[in-house]
């Protein structure tokens, strides 16, 4: 059954609205509010959340309650076609059942766990399980560490298993049953305060649901289809347990809400909700027997399967399913989104040398969040984007696991012939011989590059990258049933790196590639190497140079794989150079292992449709600098203000305040995780001389002095008819802390600017010259002071960059759709966007809300006036309104406070309400 719904989505600010009226009125034509049909798939539901760039950057430390469950059943199809071929039965039928049955056995599953969980059946598990963070769960925390948090463990296995087997009790029997065994006590359930209930529901198609993930702004024709879909839900989603043959159970997407009445208690417990879900899933899906009652044909073959490579989860909106930190894991996860666009093709997986998530991370930048940049409403059907997620992902999943495969098939064969120092051995002979060919000499100059970009600890290009891929637990929880372990094929790297360092320093300091007549070819560079040294060889276009082709000794290859044909290295030189493109291909591999290999026993989870929680994370964007710039800047104008606005001194001194800036990162190896520290250019104030020969001269013209080339010439703070003309001079350069580590170091430039304008502020402060001397001019002060204010508004209105955050409720859009005829108002949207029936306007939508709370009934009319009086707010704020009510003759009186443009000092005299007619007993049976 579903029991709610939660959509959570992304949103710019709302824009600019007319100012009301001194009173309002409006009749409504229902006389009781209308709203979501009970027996709706969206009963119960969850507000839907609005956020802009930098208020989704705020929300992304805060736990989601609503994610999307992303299933790709082909796995499923593909063990269900091979049971169909040994038993002789239909293929086709039995892949679809197959799916199917997949597809209904983890919804199933899923929900039995939420439904535990929030009725406090299951114990939250700690997603954080750091030294230090205090836990009565000493057994699961050491469990889990021991294990890797791997549910496979024997000893997290039967762990889990005990707790799950105590699941069908009260609370009470459960924490008494499970307290001798670690310390539970009722604080480790979740209680009925939360008021949790949770809903899962199939996703047709992408809709206005999740329109915010696609719009810049909410309108009211946003809210017309947003209320025509609640009306009609079925059109865009059913129920995750719909048997229906027309749902795609090959590429399906849930959405999975929890729907909580007390959020504070929420954002405390969230993230180790989600943490405790996924655990408690991957465990019940093998291991549990309620997995028999959700598909009795395939429970048993299904155990056996990868689930976590077949469901990967994506928080609906800006919050997360798990912690946003500034690590490998992170941002390797998060990464994945480039890969549910649309092309999905030419992204930074397919490097030969990755740049690494955290330089991607720089380069990219601020970016949009509710452009639809992921293209989910290009699709007619939801699951033709999952579809193309899954093959883009799967794709490069199957590129990273071959590039390990490849290189541990390398490195063992190699390294179970040749020692390190017997393949040095093996090289001299061929370079330090009397005769040796052109060809010889170009792979010779090839292996010392090779080793050069690779293996330098000078130079250090890759050595430190690839060095680290034998600490990274990522990579070290790779298990290979034949060959080397990956940190055994790291320290073979290593050994060979030194063991080849004396004869390529040699070869190097000689005249051995100095040769009169030679020259290198350098057609037979490996790739990787090419992209690290950015060499684009004539080789590689059009060339009459010969390619190149490895030498074979006369005694025959250097190492072949049972088969001669299946050669491994032509030659002893040959070997070493495959060594090191195998280095480097793991190295490649493990910038992304935690999103592309099997290494977790969870289902991974990404911040796909926030690129702010990496963003936020890693300093990169700071979601307050613009709030915090408008008010400094407020400040230094009230004080030039205040020591020239006043007098004819014409000099001004402006300033700004330049973002802080990520330049690099350091790299901290903790625990095998990879952590970045950034390099941060801390924000700085930028100070800007003006002449402003108005108040002085009469004229209205200005020249400016800056520091910084790109400082805008707007002194006069409004557009109009300009003259103006800049000069600037600018020098930058950076910063090589190592070759991979490049930073900007501070710009040295300068600008001078002059120019004249017609506008309001230019021609009132030239008129401000007929102050005379340097006594008090008021008309300058008052330009002056006018400029302060101005900015400041204006620099309030960023959209973008101030955090703004709103909430709609689902039935209120319908209610107002269906009691204004199918077409909900323009003045609708603000009270809708502040979580309010719409009436008129905002104070009117507020009165309305406050007395349905307070007496039961939704007001009929709503009329209110200006009732100025001395108070804490302004006095324009103070209002009386008139209620009229569906269940009495009269009206009720409502004192209370409201600005009619925002909605923002609201309040309501308690004291003073007031009725007449036969409402008198309406407010005394008030709560």
């Amino acid at each position: 059954m579903i029991v709610g719904l939660t959509v959570a989505v992304s949103m710019t600010s709302i824009g600019s609205w007319a100012q009301m009226s001194a009173s309002s009125s409006v009749n409504s034509p229902l006389s009781s509010p209308a709203g979501l049909p009970a027996n709706s798939l969206l009963q119960p539901f969850n507000q839907l959340r609005f956020a802009n760039r930098a208020q989704c950057a705020v929300e992304s430390e805060l736990p989601t309650t609503s994610i999307f469950a992303i299933i790709d059943g082909y796995n499923a199809g593909r063990l269900s076609a091979g049971i169909a071929k040994s038993l002789g039965l239909p293929v086709d039928s039995l892949v679809t059942s197959g799916m199917q049955d997949f597809r209904l056995a983890v919804s199933g599953v899923q929900s039995q766990i939420l439904e535990k969980m929030l009725r406090g059946k299951l114990p939250l598990l700690p997603a954080d399980l750091s030294e230090g963070l205090p836990t009565n769960l000493k057994n699961y925390k050491t469990r889990a560490l021991a294990c890797g948090e791997n549910v496979f463990c024997a000893d997290l296995q039967r762990y889990l298993a005990t707790v799950w087997a105590q699941s069908h009790k009260s609370t009470r029997e459960i924490v008494a049953a499970l307290q001798p065994i670690d310390g539970f006590t009722a604080n480790n359930f979740i209680s009925d305060k939360l008021g949790g209930k949770a809903s899962c529901l199939y996703l047709k198609k992408f809709s206005p649901f999740q329109a915010p993930l696609q719009a810049a702004e909410l309108q009211a024709s946003e809210l017309n289809q947003l209320a025509e879909v609640a009306l009609h839900p079925e059109t865009v989603v059913t129920s995750c347990q719909d048997q229906s043959p027309e749902l795609d159970s090959r590429n399906a997407a849930l959405q999975i809400d929890v729907h909580v009445a007390d959020e504070k208690l929420w954002n405390q417990i969230g993230f180790d909700f989600w943490n405790s879900y996924k655990i408690y899933l991957s465990w019940a899906l093998r291991y549990s027997s309620d997995l028999q009652g959700w598909t009795p044909k395939f429970a048993q073959v299904f155990r056996s399967l990868d689930f976590e490579e077949s469901l990967v989860f994506m928080p609906n909106g800006c919050r997360a399913m798990t912690v946003p930190r500034c690590d490998n894991q992170t941002l390797a996860m998060n990464a994945i989104r480039e890969l549910a666009k649309k092309s999905g093709t030419g992204t930074e997986f397919d490097d030969l040398i990755p740049k690494g998530a955290e330089n991607n991370l720089v380069e990219r930048g601020a970016r949009a969040v509710n452009n639809d940049f992921l293209g989910t409403g290009s699709y007619d059907q939801a699951s033709d984007w999952v579809a193309n997620f899954r093959k883009n992902f799967v794709e490069t999943r199957w590129i990273m696991k071959n590039k390990v495969f490849n290189a541990n098939q390398t490195m063992t064969v190699i390294a179970r012939t040749y020692s390190p120092e017997n393949l040095v051995e093996n090289i001299e002979p061929l370079l330090l011989s009397g005769a040796v060919d052109q060809s010889t000499r170009d792979e010779a100059a090839y292996l010392c590059l090779e080793w050069r970009l690779s293996s330098d600890k000078r130079l250090d290009f890759l050595r430190s990258d690839i060095d680290r891929v034998a600490q990274l637990e990522s990579m070290l929880q790779i298990k290979s049933q034949v060959g080397l372990t990956i940190a055994e094929q790291v320290t073979y790297f290593q050994k060979l790196s030194e063991a080849l360092r004396p004869l390529c320093t040699d070869l190097e300091q000689s005249d051995f590639f100095r040769r009169e007549g030679y020259q290198t070819n350098w057609s037979g560079l490996e790739p990787w190497a090419k992209e690290l040294t950015k060499t684009s060889l004539p080789q590689d276009q059009n060339s009459s140079s010969p390619v190149f082709s490895p030498l074979r000794p006369v005694a025959g290859p250097a190492l072949v794989l049972g088969n001669p044909e299946v050669l491994i290295c032509a030659n002893a030189m040959d070997c070493a150079r495959k060594i090191f493109k195998a280095a480097v291909d793991l190295y490649a591999a493990s910038t992304y292992a935690e999103a592309f290999l099997p290494i977790s026993s969870t289902a991974a989870s990404a911040d796909v449709f926030n690129p702010y929680a990496e963003l936020k994370a890693c300093k990169v964007y700071d979601p307050w600098f613009a709030k915090n710039r408008v008010r400094k800047i407020f400040v230094a104008d009230l004080f030039n203000t205040a020591l020239v606005g006043w007098n004819s001194i014409p000099l001004y001194l402006d300033v700004d305040f330049r973002a802080p800036k990520v330049t690099s990162f350091n790299q901290l190896m903790s625990d095998g995780k990879l952590k970045y520290d950034p390099n941060i250019q801390k924000s700085k104030m930028t100070k800007t001389l003006i002449a402003d020969f108005g108040p002085l001269l009469g004229a209205p013209c200005a020249i400016q002095l800056s520091p910084h080339a790109d400082t805008p010439f707007n002194f006069y703070a409004f557009q109009g008819i300009s003259l103006n003309y800049c000069k600037a001079k600018a020098e930058r350069g950076g910063v090589v802390n190592r070759p991979g580590d490049i930073a900007s170091a501070d710009p040295t430039d300068a600008s001078v600017c002059a120019g004249c304008t017609l506008n309001f502020v230019a021609v009132a402060g030239a008129a401000s010259s007929v102050g005379v001397g340097l006594g008090f001019n008021p008309l300058k002060f008052g330009v002056y002071l006018f400029r302060a204010i101005y900015r400041f508004y204006k620099g309030n209105q960023d959209k973008t960059n101030i955090p703004r955050g709103y909430e709609l409720r689902l039935d209120q859009v319908v209610d107002a759709y269906q009691r204004y005829g199918g077409n909900i108002p323009e003045f609708c949207v603000l009270p809708l966007s502040q979580g309010f029936k719409c009436f008129q306007d905002v104070c009117s939508s507020k009165v309305a809300d406050y007395v349905e709370r307070k007496f039961g009934s939704f007001p009929t009319k709503v009329s209110w006036r200006n009732s100025p009086r001395a108070g804490g707010v302004a006095a324009s704020h103070y209002k009386m309104a008139v209620v009229k009510m569906p269940n009495c003759d009269g009206s009720i009186t409502v004192p209370f406070t409201c600005n009619e443009r925002s909605g923002a000092d609201w309040g309501v005299d308690k004291i003073h309400i007031s009725a007449g007619g036969n409402c008198l007993p309406v407010i005394r049976r008030r709560p």
